[in-house]
């Protein structure tokens, strides 16, 4: 190997080692709360419905039974709405019911099936209807075990469908220098430290879009949707990077999804 090809080679593999590297750093990210709106609003049907009653899941009895009492715990659990209590009606308040019927629960050890459809009735009548199918494939697992999933994950996403919930998404972030020491703070969920050196660059470059939009993050991962939203502005006004806008549709969605929750609590 001559010496120009040498000096070549080393450069090629000095360019990889940094690319690599910024690449990892880039990387980084956490997990946020994030709350998503259900599809149908049942506040639309009456402001006084507080009530939901999970009234018969029917069909095969191995999927229907548990489906029927994981779908009861989450709506109750989700602290909207009640379920009903034997021999007691409040006064003025009205109340949504839930049928269905599984139409598959093929179980066996390592994986599984299920699919089911449910309905939402009001006055006595069908509003809405919906079907749900999910399978899973789990190397090993019991059927008891392959069961159990699948009837959460049925129930999960019938119940979203008409109340709030939470996920979980990730967040990356972008350095503002080789070592931001922000992003070594978030990463620890040291929020505090990470917003103090986030802001401390912003006051010393106030369009620095890289640090605006860590801030936000920050501000995300913390449950102040106000504040993130007003970073990830201030980041897209200054770069029209599609991570900053795409952050922003998403934090703003989350902030009317949050407010919805807490009027349907009302």
């Amino acid at each position: 190997m001559n010496n120009n090809t040498f000096r070549w080679a080393i450069c090629i593999a000095i360019t990889a080692v940094l690319f690599t590297a910024a690449c990892a750093t880039q990387q980084k990210g956490v997990l946020v709360d994030v709350t998503v709106p259900p599809q149908v609003d049942l506040k639309t049907l009456s402001g006084d419905i507080n009530t939901i009653n999970v009234r018969e899941i029917a069909g095969d009895h191995n999927c229907a039974a548990p489906l029927k009492t994981k779908i009861a715990s989450l709506i109750v659990n989700a602290g909207i709405f009640k379920k009903e209590i034997a021999g007691f009606e409040e006064g003025g308040a009205a109340a949504v019911d839930v049928t269905g019927a599984v139409d598959k629960c093929g179980v066996e050890m390592g994986r599984g099936a299920l699919s089911a459809n449910f309905s939402l009735l009001y006055n006595g009548q069908v509003w809405r209807t919906f079907i749900v199918n999910k399978d899973t494939n789990r190397p090993g697992a019991s059927e008891a075990e392959v069961r159990d999933v699948l009837v959460d994950r049925v129930a999960r996403a019938f119940v979203s469908m008409f109340i709030p919930t939470t996920r979980q998404e990730v967040r990356v972030f972008k350095p503002v220098a080789p070592d931001d020491q922000g992003i070594t703070a978030a990463m620890g969920s040291n929020w505090d430290m990470a917003i103090q050196l986030w802001t401390k660059r912003i006051g010393q470059f106030p369009k620095d879009h890289n640090a605006l939009y860590n801030r936000g993050v920050a501000w995300e991962a913390r449950g102040d949707l106000r504040k993130a939203i007003a970073d990830y502005k201030r980041a897209a006004e200054n770069d029209k990077d599609p991570l900053y806008i795409e952050s922003l549709a998403r934090a703003e969605n989350a902030f009317k999804a949050a407010a919805q929750k807490e009027r349907m609590k009302e």
